[in-house]
């Protein structure tokens, strides 16, 4: 076997390692195959999608643009760059390169659809809408121009709207990664709580472990009073993210609720180990302290709260209420200082 064969071999392994899920492994037979031959395109838009699989969309970059130095025409490869360039936030450069590949192939409706995420990332909804409509006369059925779309409606405070778009997104694609989780957000904020927990329950069956999905669930649970369930979600979190702090502090709040104080201050407590800067849980074990009766380790705690939210009107009230004498000294000092500056101005006057 020569060398151009064994190029083809690891092509073909690297296409089945990657519908498996093996990403990093294909991207080693795509590399050894593109070594041997530089010189076709697909092999190297095979190692951007694999690349953007893994989320290295630098990398992916890199590889479409050699694609498309090889095939300069090839208007695909133009959305392809487009859409990496706005995954980087890149999103003025993205648009230059999708009306580049609209004016390559006028009728090509991703050239369209890929410009609504990059006109509403630049707050340019207007733009974003019209690009939407283009789209929409070329390809009614996008699951991702409805999508995308609904991001620009909410940025706009039009709810409505936008959860009638991830609504037809997910008739089109039930799977449509993200959908069933804006749409939750999007319920939840209008106040229907069960739909909103049930589209959060659809997306952990898409993604079963998007943090933010988790995350949201736990934070929905919790207001609805459900704080073993919440405390569930939030425990698994910790599973993938250890240090997430949030996370952590959360879940202090779902053992508050329970009843489990000990359980409640020692996830505060580790929750400030892991970001000494989050005001929050010294906040939370400033109040737990206060249950139990430990003023001092409630004002220790509330203080280091005020230091990192020193205008933070709720923490100024919460120190009144653990620390009532000492507000009370401090107040009556304050008024016997200011009585002994006007006497003494009083005496230098005379």
């Amino acid at each position: 076997m020569n060398d151009w064969q064994d190029a083809e071999q690891r092509v073909e392994r690297a296409g089945e390692l990657y519908e498996r899920g093996r990403w990093e492994e294909a991207l080693v037979e795509l590399r050894a195959a593109i070594h041997v031959n530089p010189n076709n395109a697909d092999w190297h838009v095979h190692a951007g999608n694999t690349l953007d699989a893994l989320g290295r969309y630098g990398e992916a970059l890199r590889a479409y643009r050699r694609a498309a130095q090889l095939e300069p025409n090839r208007v695909e490869l133009q959305v392809m760059i487009g859409t990496d360039l706005s995954r980087l936030g890149r999103y003025k450069r993205s648009i230059e390169v999708l009306e580049r590949a609209e004016a390559l192939k006028p009728l090509y409706e991703p050239t369209y659809c890929e410009r609504v995420i990059a006109y509403f990332e630049l707050g340019e909804h207007e733009k974003a809408e019209e690009m939407f409509y283009l789209a929409q006369q070329l390809k009614p059925d996008c699951p991702y121009c409805f999508f995308n779309m609904g991001l620009s409606l909410r940025a706009r405070g039009q709810i409505e709207r936008a959860i009638y778009c991830w609504r037809k997104a997910l008739e089109i694609d039930p799977m449509h990664p993200h959908a069933h989780r804006n749409l939750g957000e999007a319920l939840w904020q209008q106040g229907q709580l069960a739909e909103a927990q049930h589209e959060l329950l659809e997306e952990l069956h898409v993604q079963p472990n998007d943090p933010d999905c988790l995350m949201d669930l736990g934070d929905l649970l919790l207001e609805r009073g459900e704080p073993e369930a919440a405390a569930e979600k939030y425990r698994r979190l910790l599973e993938m993210f250890p240090e997430e702090a949030r996370a952590c502090v959360n879940l202090s709040v779902a053992y508050f609720q329970m009843g489990r104080e000990a359980d409640g201050i020692r996830t505060c407590r580790r929750a400030t180990m892991m970001d000494p800067t989050y005001p929050l849980a010294y906040t939370n074990l400033a109040m737990a302290y206060r249950r139990q009766g430990d003023r001092r380790l409630a004002a220790a705690a509330l203080a280091r709260a005020r230091g990192l939210e020193p205008d933070n009107q709720h923490l100024v009230g919460l120190q009144r209420r653990i620390e009532p004498k000492r507000d009370a000294t401090r107040r009556l000092l304050e008024r016997l200082v200011d009585r002994m500056i006007r006497l003494l101005g009083r005496r230098k006057r005379h």
